[in-house]
C-alpha cells in the first residue's frame, strides 16, 4: 500500500486551524470574563472552563464555534435550568448587545469580526460529573440530564499517549492526527449529519477496538476509517456507547438513511 508521507504531512499541516485557534482564546477569555464579573454567577461558583473539539486539540479548519462549560460549583438541585439560562443571556446581551441568542441548551455569541461563536454551556454538580440542560421534545421544558465533557478530553489525551508513531526513532502521539483526518474526511464526504463529534467518538472507540500499531498515517487512517463505514450500519436506531457516562449513548440527529449513507 502506498503511504504517502508527504501528501499526508501536507493533509494534517492544512487543516490546522491557524488564526483560528487565536480567535478561539480571545473569545473564550471575552465571555469567560463576564460570566465571572455577574455578581449571580459568582454567588453560584461560576468556574467557565473551554471544552469542545478546540480544547481537545482535534478541531480542524475552519473553527465555527468554541464552547464554554460554565461551571456552577456551588449549585443545587433547587436551581431551575431554564431560569439560569434566560440570566446568562440576558447577562451576555448586556456585554454584547444584538449578538446573543437563547438555545434550548445554551447561550450562542457571536463575534461577527472573527466569523465565530460561543456556545456557553450551563452546568451544576451531579456527583462526581455534571448535569447540563436539555430541552425535552414532548412538553419543551428544560431539564437537567447527565454529561462529563472534560471527561473526553482526558480520554483524548490518555489515547495519544497509547497511540504511537515512529519516525526516525522518534515517537508521537497519533490519535489526534487521526481524529483531525476522520473530521476532514466526514466534513469532506458526508451531508451535514452525522456531526464532528459522532464520528469522534466513533474514532475513539475503532482505536480501542482494533488496539492498532502500524507504521504509517496512511495504515492508521485505512484500518480506522473500515472498522468506521463496516460499524457505522449498526447505530442506526441507537448511537455508540458514550466514552464518558457509559450507561449512555451517543444522540444524532441524522437520519436512519443518513446514517447509512455516510457508512456508504
Amino acid at each position: 500500500m502506498a503511504t504517502l508521507p508527504t501528501q499526508f504531512d501536507k493533509a494534517l499541516s492544512a487543516v490546522e486551524p491557524d488564526h483560528d485557534a487565536t480567535h478561539a482564546r480571545d473569545v473564550h477569555a471575552q465571555v469567560s470574563d463576564v460570566l465571572e464579573g455577574d455578581e449571580r454567577l459568582r454567588g453560584l461558583g461560576v468556574v467557565p472552563l473551554l471544552i469542545g473539539s478546540y480544547k481537545r486539540h482535534v478541531s480542524i479548519k475552519r473553527v465555527k464555534d468554541v464552547d464554554v462549560f460554565a461551571r456552577l460549583t456551588k449549585a443545587d438541585g433547587s436551581l431551575r435550568p431554564g431560569a439560569i439560562l434566560d440570566h446568562v443571556a440576558e447577562t451576555l446581551d448586556t456585554a454584547f448587545p444584538g449578538n446573543v441568542e437563547r438555545q434550548h441548551r445554551s447561550v450562542k455569541v457571536d463575534f461577527p469580526d472573527y466569523d465565530l461563536s460561543v456556545d456557553v454551556v450551563i452546568a451544576r454538580p451531579c456527583g462526581n460529573h455534571w448535569e447540563i440542560p436539555q430541552r425535552i421534545e414532548e412538553d419543551g421544558r428544560a431539564r437537567w440530564i447527565e454529561t462529563n465533557p472534560t471527561r473526553m478530553t482526558e480520554l483524548t489525551t490518555e489515547a495519544n499517549k497509547s497511540f504511537l508513531l515512529y519516525d526516525d526513532d522518534e515517537e508521537s502521539g497519533v490519535y489526534v492526527p487521526i481524529v483531525k483526518l476522520v473530521r476532514q474526511v466526514r466534513r469532506t464526504w458526508v451531508d451535514d449529519l452525522p456531526g464532528g463529534y459522532y464520528f469522534e467518538v466513533l474514532t475513539y472507540h475503532a482505536f480501542q477496538m482494533l488496539q492498532p500499531a502500524e507504521r504509517t498515517v496512511a495504515a492508521y487512517l485505512t484500518c480506522i476509517l473500515r472498522w468506521i463505514a463496516d460499524t457505522l450500519p449498526e447505530y442506526v436506531y441507537e448511537g455508540p456507547v458514550d466514552p464518558t457516562l457509559p450507561t449512555k449513548t451517543i444522540k444524532t440527529k441524522a437520519t436512519a438513511e443518513q446514517i447509512e449513507a455516510a457508512a456508504e
